[in-house]
């Protein structure tokens, strides 16, 4: 699930009304609503750019990211990116890919997308983890055209009685020009 926030009030609205100048908040949630505990997720996001397949627009750059404690956290500065239908989750291993690291760049605009391997962490039934990625939106007089992105994720988990799940969230956005 994945929802928004520039105010600290959370929703889950498909597109949200952002302000020039603010910074957005999106929270990317894996919540087992099963009876098993969940081991070992994955989670995979291509970052919104201008003109993407998505059909985001402007400038909108990635600002940082926090997830828990035990995740690492990979970072792509690269534009070769496996696309959601292609990377297998199984597999993909970012420390063998050119443009991957685990320390941030110094210019985190620069990032172009992002790995999280919660490792050994565990999500009981009914609980989750999130994960909370911001966004700038440029100041208006920066900004070439209304500002529009929207973003989604690729995640995998396996239960206790490795029973694997492999999906993809929703797509989302948010806008300067968006109605809610």
């Amino acid at each position: 699930m994945e929802s928004f926030t520039t105010n600290n009030e959370w929703t889950d609205a498909n597109l949200v009304r952002t302000e020039y100048g603010e910074t957005v908040s999106l929270k990317l949630e894996l919540k087992n609503t099963g009876n098993t505990i969940d081991n070992g997720g994955k989670l995979y996001n291509i970052l919104p750019y201008d003109q993407d397949a998505r059909g985001s627009t402007g400038s909108i750059t990635f600002s940082g990211i926090n997830a828990a404690a035990d995740a690492v956290v990979w970072y792509a500065t690269t534009t070769d990116l496996e696309s959601y239908s292609d990377i297998n989750m199984d597999t993909f291993d970012p420390a063998t890919r050119s443009g991957w690291s685990k320390d941030p760049p110094a210019d985190l605009t620069a990032v172009t997308a992002f790995f999280v391997d919660f490792q050994t962490g565990t999500i009981e039934p009914e609980e989750s983890e999130e994960i909370i990625v911001q966004f700038k939106i440029p100041e208006k007089e920066y900004a070439q055209a209304e500002q529009t992105a929207y973003n989604q994720f690729k995640y995998t988990v396996i239960d206790n009685a490795g029973n694997k799940v492999t999906a993809s969230g929703r797509t989302k956005g948010f806008s300067t020009s968006a109605y809610t």
